[in-house]
C-alpha cells in the first residue's frame, strides 16, 4: 500500500508540475502573440499533419508543450545534467577538495562496502553549508562546508546524500526540475523586463506607462512564481520530509549516525525553524532525536548481542 501511495504521489506531482509550467509558458507566448503573431513553418506543418487548425491559439499550445516535453526527454543526458549543475553554481573540485571528498567517501564506503567510483563529486560555490545529491550518482558539497568542518563531518552529510541516491529519491525531482526549467526562465525574464522598464521610467510622456508596464511584469512574475511553487510546496512537502528521514536512516544504518548528528547540528546552527506543512525538511530537532535514538539503540544491541 505504501508503494502504491508513493507511485500515485510521484505521478500526481509530475502532472501538476507539467500543468503549472504549461500555464506559465502559454501566458508568456500569449503575450508575444498579442504583440506580434507567432507564425512558424515547422509548427504549422505539425498542426497540419495532426489535422489541427493552424491558429494562434493552437500554435501557442503546441509551442508550450514542446518547450516542456523536449527537456524532459533529455533530462538524463549529460547536457541537461550539466545545465542543472550550472544553475546550482557547481564545478569540478580542485585537487585539495577532491582529496577531502574522496577521504570522506572512503569512510562511507568502508562501512557500507560501497564503491566510491559509483559516484561523481562536485563543489558548489553557493554561500551555504550544505550537501545535496543529483540524479543517481552525483554528490555536491558546498565549498563553505569543506573549508569549515572535519572530513568525518563531511562524510556524515554525504552519507545522508548517498541515502537519497540509494532510495531513488532524486529521479522525480530531476524530472520535475527539468520540466520547470523554461518556466523559471520565463519568470526571470519577466523580472528582467520589469527592471529595464523601471530604468526607462524617466522618459518624458512615456514614463508613466512604462512604470505601469514594469509593475505589470513584476506582478506577473510574482504570480507565476507562486504558481510554480505549488507542486513542491503543497503537494510534495510531506513526501520530501519522509525522504529526509529515510536518508537519515540509511546513514545511521551503515554506522554514520554520529557523524550525521554532528553535521546536522553544524549546518543548522543559525537556523530559526518553525514547523510548517509546506516545509521540505522536518524540524532539525526531530531529525536529531531520531538519529540519537537510532545510534543509542544500535549501541545497546552491540553491547548486548545476545
Amino acid at each position: 500500500m505504501k508503494q502504491i501511495y508513493a507511485y500515485f504521489a510521484k505521478s500526481f506531482q509530475l502532472i501538476i508540475t507539467f500543468l503549472v509550467n504549461f500555464l506559465v509558458l502559454t501566458t508568456f507566448f500569449g503575450i508575444i502573440e498579442f504583440i506580434h503573431p507567432i507564425r512558424n513553418r515547422i509548427l504549422s506543418s505539425i498542426l497540419t499533419a495532426l489535422q489541427v487548425p493552424v491558429t494562434g491559439k493552437n500554435i501557442i499550445i503546441l509551442l508550450s508543450a514542446t518547450c516542456i516535453i523536449i527537456p524532459v526527454l533529455l533530462h538524463r543526458t549529460k547536457v541537461m545534467l550539466r545545465y542543472v549543475l550550472w544553475t546550482l553554481d557547481c564545478r569540478k573540485p580542485d585537487e585539495k577538495e577532491k582529496e577531502q571528498l574522496e577521504m570522506a567517501m572512503d569512510i562511507i564506503c568502508e562501512k557500507s562496502r560501497d564503491d566510491k567510483n559509483n559516484y561523481e563529486f562536485y563543489v558548489s560555490d553557493m554561500d551555504d553549508d550544505n550537501a545535496f545529491a543529483l540524479g543517481d550518482r552525483i554528490i555536491i558539497v558546498t565549498k563553505n562546508l569543506l573549508e569549515s568542518v572535519t572530513v568525518n563531518t563531511v562524510a556524515g552529510l554525504m552519507a545522508h546524500e548517498v541515502g537519497h541516491i540509494k532510495n531513488h529519491h532524486n529521479h522525480v525531482y530531476l524530472v520535475a526540475n527539468t520540466v520547470a526549467t523554461l518556466g523559471n526562465t520565463v519568470i526571470q525574464l519577466y523580472y528582467a523586463l520589469s527592471d529595464i522598464l523601471i530604468e526607462l521610467q524617466g522618459v518624458p510622456i512615456l514614463g508613466f506607462f512604462l512604470r505601469l508596464l514594469a509593475w505589470f511584469f513584476k506582478a506577473l512574475a510574482f504570480l507565476m512564481m507562486m504558481v510554480l511553487a505549488f507542486p513542491e510546496r503543497i503537494i510534495s512537502s510531506r513526501r520530501f520530509r519522509q525522504h529526509e528521514y529515510e536518508a537519515d536512516e540509511y546513514a545511521c544504518m551503515i554506522g554514520m549516525g554520529t557523524c550525521l548528528f554532528v553535521a546536522l547540528k553544524y549546518i543548522t546552527r543559525n537556523d530559526h525553524e518553525e514547523e510548517s506543512v509546506f516545509a521540505s525538511h522536518p524540524l532539525t530537532e526531530k531529525r536529531l532525536a531520531r538519529i540519537a535514538a537510532y545510534v543509542a539503540s544500535h549501541d545497546r544491541m552491540s553491547a548486548n548481542p545476545g
